[in-house]
């Protein structure tokens, strides 16, 4: 494959991914080559090696009828945080033995605490998803890391229900975490991580409900149009 071909999935796969976090292309959605390379104005080729790559990691599936968006259901996200659950706390006894460097993670509460009671609602939830991903990095291990990817990326998907009702809290939780860490209090730090797992699960499922039915819809549709007029977001109530 030449350079110029590798240039052309890597963009193809920036711009479908944008597409999908920000739920242009929604849960449950069709991702067609045909279309998205007429709308993109990429040939079909890369388009689909992009859209494979999205499959591999988890957010496009395939099924008779071609590609689709991953959907978005309670099973879907009590799943999900059953597993990132296992997995965040089976690095826990890592980072104490290794005395992990956790100053990268609190730069990250101070930047979504900043996030927060600025406003800047959507960035503060992607620090949120990348404090997760960086207590995977931190424990050093590549399998480890390689085996949530998957869980970062079907995080990514679902991370922006929680515009519906957010935490301001949070930073505050992830701080105490840190501490417990780096004071290597694994029990406390175990608890701490999944009493705010199963926040986070709650969360979700909640704004879920709130849409109940074909309404869910209106959910992704809400949450689109804060990607298009980001200063006139609201948070429901």
């Amino acid at each position: 494959m030449s350079h110029s071909s590798v240039d052309l999935v890597s963009k193809s796969y920036s711009i479908i991914s944008d597409m999908i976090f920000t739920y242009e292309l929604p849960p449950g959605a069709t991702v067609s080559d045909f279309v998205l390379s007429k709308k993109i104005g990429i040939s079909r080729t890369p388009i689909r090696q992009a859209i494979l790559k999205l499959v591999a990691d988890g957010i496009v599936v395939e099924s008779e009828n071609g590609f689709h968006v991953i959907g978005i259901s309670e099973e879907f996200i009590h799943e999900l945080y059953e597993a990132r659950k296992c997995l965040e706390v089976a690095v826990v006894p890592i980072l104490i033995a290794k005395k992990t460097d956790l100053s990268p993670l609190r730069e990250l509460c101070r930047k979504e605490d900043e996030c927060l009671k600025s406003g800047r609602y959507i960035e503060a939830l992607n620090n949120d998803i990348d404090y997760h991903n960086g207590l995977i990095e931190a424990s050093g291990n590549k399998l480890l890391v390689k085996a949530y990817k998957v869980m970062y990326m079907r995080m990514k998907l679902i991370n922006l229900l929680s515009l519906v009702s957010l935490n301001f809290k949070t930073p505050e939780m992830y701080l105490e975490i840190l501490d417990n860490l780096e004071n290597g209090n694994e029990e406390e730090t175990c608890r701490l991580l999944g009493l705010q797992q199963d926040l986070g699960e709650k969360q979700k499922i909640a704004s879920l409900k709130k849409f109940g039915g074909t309404g869910v819809n209106n959910l992704f549709n809400f949450i689109s149009g804060c990607f298009v007029a980001f200063d006139n977001v609201k948070i429901i109530d």
